[in-house]
């Protein structure tokens, strides 16, 4: 979630007027406590998700239950959603700062991810395989 924030809040924020913050920093008038602030959220979310798991006793029969193509759904989004933005910054000739930075951090973070994704759900299955 951060990741995908850090690529969307400079367009959403600067050229769209998404939203606007009055006490922004230099980068792209975004709070660098916006960031840290996401992380937060998500972890607590992820902790709810995990004592969920544990105490439902359904962590081994996960994998199993759903063909392997399911678990490539989410890499995918992610792979797309960053690849928009290189795709963005390749295509618009205005604004060239802010496009630029965000298909670069896209290949970075975004994409980086979703290639590790891939690449885990693969093994998994491997593995599960033999």
């Amino acid at each position: 979630m951060v990741m995908w924030d850090v690529v969307l809040d400079p367009s959403a924020s600067t050229l769209n007027r998404n939203w606007v913050w009055e006490d922004g920093s230099t980068f792209f008038n975004i709070p660098i406590s916006n960031f840290p602030g996401w992380f937060f959220v998500v972890y607590v979310f992820m902790q709810i998700f995990a004592l969920y798991i544990s105490k439902a006793n359904i962590k081994n029969r996960i994998s199993s239950d759903y063909p392997a193509a399911y678990w490539y759904i989410a890499p995918a989004v992610y792979m797309m959603q960053g690849l928009s933005y290189v795709e963005t910054a390749i295509i618009k000739h205005t604004h060239l700062e802010i496009w630029h930075y965000a298909g670069l951090i896209a290949v970075f973070t975004l994409c980086f991810v979703a290639w590790i994704g891939f690449i885990l759900i693969q093994d998994h299955f491997k593995e599960l395989n033999k």
